[in-house]
């Protein structure tokens, strides 16, 4: 935090010595102009002239020696800014000596002239170095400065202030100097606040990333083994991490589970939740003889851990290997869709299964219905989806819909596509539909497919 203000400090010095610059070249401008259009004689020009040169050679060599520190990651030492701002006091002082040196003014009014007004703008410009204790400082060097000046030139030209004006102008930059500490003490503040937001967020960021990789490790690496049966997934957060979760496991009994969840919600405490449900998932599905028993656990188990107000929807299917046989409950998680030939013969139709119970979270007393029972035939797919497939939008607002993602299984299944063609052709189908637009859910897809039984 401190090396990073650091920098931010030397950048605003930087940009303050180059708006000193242009102040001086601005001057530097007005006195040629002056001298160009026969105001002003050669002869008084040329020293005011000089000086200015000479004050915007130095601001060079200041921005040269700040851009030299950035690069190399070094800060300046604490005599490098008591200089700068020393100098930068006596700037305008400088200049109203060299003003009255080369009558560029009337003797009455070298001390009241614009250049006076550089005290304000050199004491307002120290706000960027955002050390309030400097622009103080700043304030009381230059009312010293020109106060000192004024009464000087006034014994030399024997000019008589009348005590209540002498104090008026030097009042004027002090009362700057205070106004102007105050402003670099609030935009101190303000840039502290800024970094420590962004040195948060990138922590948080950091962590987003950790769970990140932590989440897409436990996903399936590839297809589980069950004679009879072919088995494609996959999943896309819409944040870094997201709520959805799928994949399967090999049963004791030689079977093997599929599991796809869906919590509510995206990001990182959805994430932690969709982490839990597979955790819980495996060890309730390792002993359990009905798939209900299974499910009705993990809702009791998920229920004592979840905060208020959120859930999870989740479909279970256990495959029996070489028999065609599958399983398949549902806790408030649908569309469950089954794609297979019609028993006319009429092509491929699209089947939807119902829920068996609510959603995981909601009641932890909830009970759940026996699973449905489908026997699959070589070519019937079995497609789970989480909601972030069919809800995905394009810019005007149309949702894609299920009828869409029906047609894309109807399409795939009678064209003899292979699971992990379908699942290409379901992601895919709606990123085209969204034509660019960012998908808000979560998106999850997993095709269990039958194939010749061995």
């Amino acid at each position: 935090m401190g090396s990073r203000f650091a920098t931010v400090m030397l950048r605003s010095e930087r940009q303050r010595v180059v708006a000193l610059i242009g102040v001086l070249l601005l001057a530097l401008t007005m006195l040629s102009v002056r001298l160009s259009t026969g105001s002003l004689s050669t002869d008084r020009a040329l020293t005011p002239m000089l000086v200015v040169v000479k004050i915007i050679a130095y601001q060079a060599l200041a921005a040269a020696w700040i851009t030299r520190c950035l690069s190399r990651g070094v800060q300046p030492r604490l005599w490098f800014w008591v200089v700068s701002a020393l100098v930068d006091c006596t700037v305008p002082t400088i200049g109203i000596v060299v003003s009255w040196r080369a009558e560029l003014v009337d003797i009455e009014q070298a001390t009241v002239a614009p250049v006076v007004f550089l005290y304000g703008v050199f004491i307002v410009l120290s706000i960027l170095r955002l050390r309030p204790w400097m622009t103080l400082a700043s304030g009381f060097v230059c009312f010293a400065q020109y106060l000192a000046v004024s009464m000087w030139i006034a014994s030399v030209e024997g000019i008589v202030i009348p005590d209540g004006l002498i104090w008026i102008y030097p009042s004027m930059v002090i009362v700057s100097g205070l106004a102007s500490a105050f402003v670099s003490l609030r935009l101190k503040q303000s840039v502290v606040r800024g970094l420590e937001e962004a040195v948060e967020r990138e922590r948080a960021q950091g962590e987003m990333g950790v769970a990140a990789k932590i989440q897409a490790g436990l996903l399936p690496s590839g297809s589980p083994a069950a004679a009879g049966f072919e088995v494609a997934g996959w999943g896309h957060p819409a944040a870094e991490t997201g709520g959805d979760f799928y994949g399967w496991m090999g049963l004791p009994d030689g079977r093997t589970a599929v599991v796809l969840a869906d919590v509510s919600g995206h990001g990182l405490g959805p994430a932690m939740v969709a982490v839990l449900c597979r955790a819980y998932a495996r060890a309730c599905l390792e002993g359990a003889g009905e798939l209900r028993e299974a499910v009705t656990r993990l809702n009791r188990l998920l229920s004592t851990d979840v905060p208020p107000g959120m859930f999870a929807t989740l479909v279970m299917v256990r495959l029996t290997p070489g028999s065609g046989r599958v399983e398949v409950l549902s806790a408030g998680h649908g569309p469950i869709l089954l794609a297979r030939s019609a028993s006319d013969g009429a092509g491929v139709v699209v089947e939807t299964l119902d829920a068996a119970g609510i959603p995981l979270g909601v009641d932890e007393g909830a009970e759940y219905g026996v699973a449905s029972v489908v026997e699959m035939r070589p070519g019937d797919s079995l497609v789970l989806v989480s909601d972030g497939v069919f809800e995905r939008r394009r810019g005007d607002g149309e949702m894609y819909g299920l009828a869409r993602l029906s047609e894309v299984i109807r399409e795939g299944a009678a064209s003899g596509a292979s699971a992990r063609a379908m699942v290409d052709s379901i992601r895919g189908s709606p990123e085209r539909f969204a034509d660019g637009a960012a998908a808000q859910d979560d998106i999850t897809v997993v095709v269990i497919q039958g194939t010749a039984r061995v």
